[in-house]
């Protein structure tokens, strides 16, 4: 009965609009009176309590209720939305005024639901799918806030990817990326992980990367994309070490650390496993893959020492120089390589300046480490240098000619 009674409450609000409609398409009538969208949702709200209070201990009945009604108002609002998206004319007085009054009911309709959510938590199914009309008063709301914060980030910065991850995710509600923000759930997660994330930029430390990933693991944001990001994260930071010894100390000290963190209930996804449990596997599985590869490398270590006695050759740049060469392989692709550690054994065994013949891995790690423009512009100019030997010998009609003459003698 007192469904059927609010029901009726609804088709009064829609028989309102639907005058107000007609009105509009005769271009007469008042179409700035919301005394009546007032007046009714005030109707509804009170019905709504006094139906709860009926209710008693019966949780079971008011959830089904507060589920019916939530469903009405979802109906109602995107009925009346997609009405007046399709008939939006900034041209015309009277569509404008009727859009007025679209806008009092949406607002009207987004305040009864924030009732339902906050007055009746335990009934309110949060993961039912808001309203286009509910989702643009978050965005609105939200949208000062997540413009301020991803400026501040940009301006302290912040790692390209994280940057364009948390880009991609505060601005699900404006366009469309790998994020969708479609429940009331993920309504709430949103608003509330950017309000955390705002405090963290209130001081002014630069790089502020490892506190913001810190606080998206508290927050238990377990997206795929972002696991991706942090597990790529935690490597770089262990990566560093000079030998699989000091890897496997590394990443022992990134698991004892992850696991001092709190578990957290709520999560970006809480149909998924959560964030920390899936690092915890990770470097699980990390520490028992570089294991391996540290016992493979106790026993390879007599074979390395054979092979540095065969393969050795100088080169006539400094160590510095050599090394930034290498860096720009890696960075261009052109070697791939695990990681540092491989570099330096290689570069310690098989290859020597005409000053020193050997260099500890120590020397080898402060030389690539050097970010030094001397060196920069040197090596620019030894590549400049055969970039004119390529185009002088190679790429000449008289360079071709005699590479070709060359290789016929050899034939």
């Amino acid at each position: 009965m007192v469904q059927h009674l609010l029901t009726n409450e609804f088709e009064k609000l829609s028989l309102f609009m639907r005058e107000r409609a007609e009105e509009k398409e005769k271009e007469g009538g008042s179409l700035y009176n919301t005394h009546f969208i007032e007046s009714e949702c005030a109707r509804i709200r009170t019905s709504i309590r006094s139906s709860v209070l009926t209710f008693g201990d019966d949780r079971a009945r008011a959830t089904i209720y507060i589920e019916f009604m939530t469903g009405e108002l979802i109906l109602l609002s995107d009925a009346w939305y997609d009405y007046a998206v399709e008939r939006r004319d900034p041209e015309d007085p009277v569509a404008q005024g009727f859009m007025s009054l679209t806008r009092s009911l949406m607002k009207e309709l987004n305040h009864l639901l924030l009732h339902l959510v906050e007055s009746y938590p335990v009934y309110f199914n949060r993961h039912a799918a808001a309203p286009f009309a509910f989702k643009d008063m978050y965005r609105d709301r939200l949208a000062k806030t997540i413009a301020g914060f991803l400026s501040e980030l940009k301006r302290k910065g912040a790692d390209r990817d994280l940057f364009k991850l948390l880009d991609a995710y505060l601005n699900a509600l404006n366009r469309e990326t790998q994020f969708r923000v479609q429940s009331f759930y993920q309504l709430e997660y949103l608003s509330d992980l950017i309000l955390a994330l705002q405090h963290l930029l209130k001081d002014e430390a630069a790089q502020p990367d490892n506190r913001i990933y810190k606080k998206l693991l508290l927050q238990n944001f377990n997206h795929p994309d972002f696991v991706y990001l942090y597990i790529t994260m935690i490597k770089k930071e262990y990566q560093q070490a000079e030998s699989y010894r000091e890897e496997l100390l590394e990443v022992a000290d990134q698991l004892r650390a992850l696991q001092k963190y709190p578990s957290v209930s709520r999560a970006f996804d809480p149909g998924s496993e959560p964030l920390k449990e899936i690092l915890i596997k990770s470097l699980t599985e990390e520490i028992k893959y570089t294991q391996q590869l540290y016992d493979l490398d106790l026993q390879e270590q007599p074979a390395d020492a054979k092979l540095a006695q065969r393969i050795f050759f100088t080169v006539s740049i400094t160590l510095e120089q050599l090394l930034f060469l290498f860096r720009l392989f890696i960075e261009t692709g052109i070697i791939i390589i695990r990681r540092k550690s491989d570099l330096y054994d290689f570069v310690h065994l098989h290859i020597g300046t005409e000053e020193r013949k050997a260099f500890s891995r120590g020397s080898l790690r402060n030389a690539f480490s050097s970010r030094r423009q001397a060196t920069a512009r040197k090596v620019k100019d030894l590549l400049m240098d055969m970039v004119k030997l390529i185009n002088q010998k190679y790429l000449s009609v008289a360079g071709t000619a005699v590479a070709a003459g060359l290789l016929f003698a050899e034939l």
